[in-house]
């Protein structure tokens, strides 16, 4: 029976016969495509959603942008792979997110064809492609960019564990590439290379050189491809890390016994301080709570496992009756690990949703593994595989090298420099024109912010976190001219308070509103919008099981992020009167400490909200000044980046030869050139990182005063108040030019 079976799949993979080779293959691929399309039509569909929309815009590109475009801080939150990848999403409107969402599907597709065709043959190969959209059905689970993308990369190191047509030594190679490409995109198989090289070890009887070979390829050869990432030393980074450092959560609640995951401080829960090991603290406790331990994972198997159990049992057994196959053996100790590394820590459904398919694929072609590949079979499988892995394999590179050129952490002067160029190259991209309005924020820049942010919104309408910063642009552009109510409107309408996209757990809409119902003298909108934060941010933090729900209560109690991050970010947008009369009201309605501990907390969120904007901008080179330093100019003291370049660049060494142009050009009435010169000069004198700070500051106060009179003959009013505003505010005490600047700047006011 088995023997005509066998046959009878043999002699399907070999149909039609009389096509040449090259058409039959294509014929074969192309029934897997239209399989796995049958199986799972919405599996080539993005949902056409704002929520859904939202998890690439917000999560991903927002990461991928400041490495491409060079730009500082880059977010080491997360390894960079997907990001990178999600940089073709454009401003993730759906048409470029479906593009992304069906080149991934088809890539998908060929992987799961390849892999079955390399294991089992064609029948195989259509069967593991139908299999793996199968797997992604699910009643609870959505299939998102992120867990498609990981699926892809576990599918390819997949394939390449079941090569059988090379060497030894150069299937290790391959293996060793995929499982490093794959560290780039998520740190779940980091303890892989060392399961397989115990596989190499253990048949160290057959060949002991090999297996050392063998051995020593699959343990180095990943972990280079982590070097970029390990010397990549963006600004926020501190210290060696290998990977993004997410999974110490799930290791800590693990170790603790804790079924689910939750979010939420997790050093807290478990009473770690900063300074101490994570890793550390699990083995730990691990060795002295054991017990509890295995009950947490005896407890998850059940939790993960019983509503796939069919699945689970369609990949296992095929996967013990074929245990000795060695391109199985290899395929079904990944599926394995996968399920151990899962089971061993704290998970939640969610994690399972790139593993099934898999699951289901090796299954399929398990079950069929009674038709062996045949002549052309596997090297059909070997060629899709290369087809498959091309592009994942270019993106690899790329993101390898963005790593490597990236000039790490950046002063503030060059980082605004940098945005400007950037955004110039690329008017058309949201978030660099979120960042440059944020930037222009900081700067106390409200104009030219609003008109920044209202670009990046028209960009990506969907995006609540640049809609939350616009609306605090407008509130403050419409205070600094005396309408302090004019942005209350905007406020309401970008921040609703229910939205299908509204998904800020950080409550930050809801603080904008408390920040300028207190303005505005309204507490009790106020106190209504402090609590509407806090109950947003109290959804935020939870466990997956109704078991947990005393730490859970426990751990909202200790939540300190609305006053760690939320306040600190958003009153560095306002300016420091502002702050300092603020920000105690609002701590009296965040009303979680009291008395003596309430009585610090302002001071507290002030420093940090000095730190933020302190790391964000960072300070002027040579200026001897703090955040509010000469580089952070409004829009119309900023310097054209080409402009600055014809005149002399803005590298420091010529700012006395460029404002000598910019007074000759004006005696020469060419206004429009002298205006770039002077513009370029106050650049220059910020950048300057020689001796003389204090000449240069004044030498930029010099070409500021002048680029006002410049900005003024022009006609262009407003950029002409906003520059001697400007002017005013960060010349040095010294400038004897200051007394006439604060006369011309009072004669502004009182018109």
């Amino acid at each position: 029976m088995r023997r005509l079976l066998a046959q009878a799949l043999k002699s399907a993979g070999d149909f039609p016969a009389a096509a040449p080779r090259p058409l039959r293959a294509a014929l074969w691929f192309f029934l897997a495509l239209a399989a796995a399309f049958l199986i799972f039509p919405d599996g080539w569909l993005y949902p056409q959603d704002v929520v859904s929309l939202n998890s690439v815009s917000l999560h991903y590109t927002s990461h991928g942008r400041p490495l491409f475009h060079m730009l500082s801080p880059v977010s080491r939150n997360s390894m960079p792979l997907l990001s990178v990848a999600s940089l073709m999403a454009g401003n993730t409107t759906w048409p470029e997110v479906q593009a992304l969402w069906a080149l991934l599907s088809l890539l998908l597709c060929a992987a799961g064809y390849s892999l079955g065709c390399l294991l089992s043959g064609r029948p195989a190969g259509v069967a593991a492609a139908a299999a793996l959209f199968a797997g992604q059905i699910s009643p609870w689970l959505f299939f998102d960019i992120e867990q498609r993308f990981n699926c892809l990369m576990l599918a390819l190191v997949a394939n390449a564990l079941a090569l059988t047509l090379f060497s030894p030594a150069a299937r290790r190679l391959i293996e060793g590439c995929a499982i490093g490409a794959s560290f780039l995109a998520r740190s779940l198989l980091c303890w892989l290379p060392a399961a397989l090289a115990a596989l190499e070890l253990a048949a160290w009887k057959t060949s002991w050189k090999r297996s050392l070979a063998g051995a020593a390829l699959i343990l180095v050869v990943p972990f280079l491809f982590l070097v970029p990432w390990i010397t990549f030393g963006p600004g926020d980074a501190a210290g060696l890390r290998i990977f993004d450092g997410r999974a110490e959560w799930n290791m800590v609640t693990g170790a603790l016994g804790k079924v689910s995951t939750f979010e939420g401080d997790y050093r807290a829960l478990a009473g770690i301080t900063q300074g101490d090991n994570a890793a550390l603290w699990v083995a730990k406790r691990i060795m002295t709570h054991p017990r509890e331990y295995a009950a947490g994972v005896a407890k998850r198997t059940w939790f993960l496992l019983s509503p796939h159990a069919l699945l689970v049992l369609f990949w296992l057994v095929p996967a013990v009756f074929l245990r000795r196959d060695p391109a199985f053996s290899r395929v079904n100790l990944l599926c394995a690990y996968l399920l151990a590394v899962n089971l061993a820590f704290s998970s939640e459904e969610r994690y399972l949703t790139a593993i099934l398919p898999l699951l289901a694929a090796a299954g399929a072609a398990g079950f069929l593994s009674l038709g062996a590949g045949g002549g052309d079979a596997r090297g059909e499988g070997v060629l899709v595989f290369a087809g498959a892995a091309v592009l994942p394999a270019a993106l690899v590179v790329f993101c390898m090298a963005l790593l490597i050129r990236h000039p790490g952490a950046a002063p503030g002067h060059e980082k605004a420099a940098a945005l400007e160029r950037a955004v110039a190259a690329a008017p058309g991209i949201s978030w660099l024109r979120w960042e440059s309005g944020r930037l222009k924020l900081l700067a106390g820049d409200y104009s030219g912010a609003y008109r920044e942010l209202g670009k990046a919104a028209v960009l990506a309408p969907h995006d609540i976190y640049i809609k939350t910063d616009l609306a605090a642009a407008a509130l403050l552009k419409n205070r600094k001219k005396g309408r302090p109510s004019g942005g209350a409107d905007l406020i309401t309408r970008i921040t609703p308070r229910e939205t299908e996209w509204n998904k800020d757990v950080t409550g930050k809409n809801y603080i904008l509103r408390a920040l300028y119902a207190l303005d505005a003298g309204k507490r009790p909108l106020a106190a209504a919008s402090m609590r509407l934060a806090l109950a947003e941010r109290d959804k935020g933090i939870y466990f997956k099981r109704s078991g947990d729900a005393s730490e859970e209560k426990s751990l909202k109690t200790r939540d300190t992020m609305l006053l760690d991050r939320t306040f600190p970010e958003l009153l560095t947008y306002f300016p420091t009167e502002l702050q300092n009369s603020l920000c105690p009201e609002l701590v009296a309605l965040y009303g979680r400490e009291a008395g003596a501990a309430r009585a610090g907390l302002c001071e507290g969120v002030l420093a940090l909200s000095a730190d933020f904007r302190r790391n964000y901008l960072g300070p002027a080179p040579g200026s001897g000044r703090g955040p509010d330093s000469a580089w952070a100019l409004p829009q119309a003291a900023q310097p054209a980046p080409r402009a600055a370049a014809a005149a002399g660049g803005p590298d420091g060494r010529y700012p006395r030869a460029l404002l000598d142009r910019c007074l000759a050009l004006s005696s020469a009435n060419k206004k429009e050139q002298a205006l770039q010169a002077c513009q370029s000069a106050v650049y220059a004198a910020a950048a300057h990182t020689g001796g003389e700070p204090a000449a240069m500051a004044e030498l930029g106060s010099d070409a500021s005063l002048e680029s006002y009179r410049l900005f003024k003959a022009l006609g262009r009013g407003e950029e002409a108040e906003e520059t001697l505003f400007w002017a005013v505010q960060n010349a040095p005490a010294s400038w004897p030019k200051l007394a006439e600047a604060r006369k011309l700047l009072e004669g502004t006011k009182s018109r």
